[in-house]
C-alpha cells in the first residue's frame, strides 16, 4: 500500500492547522508499541520504516521519501504503533492530533476523498490477511493432526467425532469442517461423508497430502 501524496497546494492548506517537528538522522518519529495519538505528513527529508524481529533487532521494511501521509491507521484505528519510524536524513513534518486532521482534511474535498479511500484499502488488506492467517491455522492444525493420527499409522480409511476434535484442537466444528473441505477440494482427502455428523468419514491420499503441505507452507512465507 502506498502513502497518500500530497501535492504543493494542499499542503499549504493542511500546513496552517499542524505543529511542525523536526528530527535528525537516527532519531525516532514514534517506535513500534508506542501510543497512537498523531498523525503526521512528511514534508522533507527520508524515513524510515521498521520493525522488530523477536531477537529485538531493528529491520526496514519501507522508505518514504515523498510528501504524504504517514502514522494515520494507528491513529483512526485506536491502536499501538504496529512498525517504527525513524529519520535517516535530516527531516521535517506536520503533526496533527486525529480531531484536527479529521477537521483540515474535510475542508479540502478531494484530499479528503483519498484520505477515507486508503483507509477503507488499508482495512480490507488488514482484514485479507486475517483471514488468511486464520485459513493457515485451521488448515495447518488439522493436516497435522491427521498426519500424527492416521497417516504415520499407515490408516487410509478415516472415521472422526467432530465433538472431540473441537475439544482436542480448540476449534469450531464449523472451522474444522472448513478445513477438511479445502483439502477434499485439494484432493488431499475424498469420499468425504458428511451426512452422519459429528461422525465423519473419508480417505486420505499420504502423498497428496505432504505434497499439498510443502505448497501450502512455501505459500504462508
Amino acid at each position: 500500500m502506498k502513502n497518500i501524496s500530497i501535492d504543493d497546494n494542499i499542503l499549504k492548506l493542511l500546513e496552517k492547522s499542524g505543529k511542525i517537528e523536526k528530527f535528525e538522522p537516527g532519531k525516532f518519529i514514534f517506535k513500534e508499541g508506542d501510543e497512537a495519538d498523531s498523525v503526521y505528513i512528511l514534508k522533507s527529508g527520508i524515513l524510515e520504516i521498521l520493525k522488530q524481529d523477536d531477537a529485538g533487532s531493528l529491520y526496514t521494511i519501507n522508505t518514504i521519501n515523498d510528501i504524504s501521509i504517514f502514522g494515520e491507521m494507528a491513529v483512526f484505528l485506536e491502536n499501538k504503533r504496529s512498525a517504527s519510524v525513524r529519520a535517516k536524513t535530516d527531516v521535517e513534518v506536520i503533526a496533527f492530533s486525529k480531531n484536527t486532521f479529521l477537521q483540515a482534511a474535510s475542508k479540502i474535498p478531494k484530499f479528503n476523498f483519498s484520505v477515507m479511500s486508503s483507509l477503507i484499502e488499508r482495512l480490507n488488506e488488514i482484514n485479507n490477511k486475517y483471514a488468511n492467517a486464520l485459513e493457515y491455522k485451521l488448515i495447518s492444525t488439522v493436516s497435522f493432526y491427521l498426519i500424527d493420527t492416521f497417516v504415520n499409522k499407515k490408516i487410509k480409511n478415516i472415521g472422526i467425532h467432530l465433538k472431540k476434535l473441537t475439544e482436542m484442537m480448540h476449534l469450531e466444528q464449523s472451522e474444522i469442517l472448513k478445513a477438511l473441505f479445502i483439502l477434499e477440494k485439494e484432493e488431499v482427502i475424498y469420499t468425504l461423508d458428511t451426512d452422519k455428523i459429528p461422525e465423519i468419514t473419508f480417505k486420505l491420499d499420504e502423498e497428496k497430502m505432504y505434497s499439498f503441505l510443502r505448497k501450502f507452507l512455501y505459500r504462508k512465507q
